[in-house]
């Protein structure tokens, strides 16, 4: 683990590990670390102390997202958003929290609350 609270001085946190069976790729937001897990899904790793980050859970949708490569993060309004490169499964949304379902989504690092995001598709009208 890297300690980057301050940039211009990075460090080395020692003994401070969250395994992952196939980490590809992670995104820093606030106190909290997503990383694309590959089959395991998204990580959520709470890194609010960086001498003990702790995994708070690992999202798949119900095994909808299994070949995670990639994650970036997104807010629109008052709402988070993930979005997840899977490899068979294309472009996964999903909300990380928003005022519906977290009543702390006005804090600075609300605990994220992710659940699938449908997005409705345009039908033709041939």
């Amino acid at each position: 683990m890297l300690d980057v609270t301050s940039l211009d001085r990075p460090r080395v946190v020692r003994g401070a590990l969250v395994p992952f069976a196939d980490a590809r790729n992670l995104y820093l937001a606030r106190t909290y670390a997503f990383v694309a897990g590959g089959r395991d899904g998204l990580g959520i790793v709470n890194v609010e102390r960086p001498e003990t980050p702790v995994l708070e859970r690992m999202f798949t949708d119900g095994g909808k997202i299994g070949d995670t490569n990639d994650v970036k993060i997104g807010m629109t309004n008052a709402s988070q958003f993930a979005y997840v490169a899977d490899g068979r499964n294309g472009l996964q949304v999903v909300q990380l929290f928003s005022p519906s379902d977290n009543p702390n989504y006005l804090g600075f690092s609300p605990t994220p609350t992710p659940r699938s995001c449908s997005c409705a598709r345009a039908r033709s009208t041939k």
